[in-house]
């Protein structure tokens, strides 16, 4: 170790500084691994919390306001956004990689249950994805030949959409309502409904 020596003015009735131990870098400096040769209990429980912090918001759900935010940025628009809400609310309690096996062997796979039977056009690398969730589920809400087709789609699924409590609008208004102060325009949200 090298000592770094302060300066020896010192004014009368002061006492002068000791030296203070700076660590040499060079090439016998042992730094971090000798930290972890002296304590590997630290680094085994630095790891083991890192894993934790990230398996809970891997699973954590969707905010509403979450919810809303990405369904617009991911092409839905306004109109079915309530509906949508709701909808992965009784589907998956707004959890990406949410998976309910039934009775006859297929899974409702995803934030919005696709069904690996009934749905087998959607991959369970999308299905599980936030995004591609909200892109095939947005492709589906905005059919222009088929309005009807988001709500053929949710009633075929046979989740109950009477089990979601609370009203889903206001997030996706308020939501809304942010992205136009953001810049977005009126046709980005609302969509070209006629």
């Amino acid at each position: 170790m090298q000592q770094i020596m302060p300066r020896r003015t010192a004014f009368i009735g002061t006492s002068v500084p000791k030296p203070v131990a700076v660590m040499k870098r060079g090439r016998n400096s042992k730094g971090i691994a000798s930290l972890i040769g002296k304590y590997p209990g630290a680094l085994a429980m630095g790891l083991l919390s890192l894993a934790f912090c990230w398996i809970v918001s891997f699973w954590r759900p969707l905010s509403s306001e979450q919810f809303a935010r990405q369904w617009f940025e991911n092409g839905g628009f306004l109109p079915q956004c309530n509906q949508a809400l709701t909808f992965a609310k009784a589907a998956s309690e707004l959890r990406c990689y949410a998976k309910n096996i039934l009775a006859d062997g297929s899974v409702n796979r995803g934030l919005f249950g696709f069904n690996s039977k009934n749905s087998s056009h959607i991959s369970d690398a999308c299905a599980y994805d936030c995004a591609c969730s909200f892109r095939a589920l947005s492709s589906l809400a905005n059919n222009r030949q088929d309005r009807k087709t988001l709500s053929r789609y949710m009633n075929s699924t046979g989740i109950n959409l009477g089990s979601v409590i609370g009203d889903a609008g206001p997030p996706c208004n308020a939501v809304a309502e942010a992205l136009i102060l953001e810049g977005w325009s009126m046709l980005q949200i609302q969509g070209a409904w006629e």
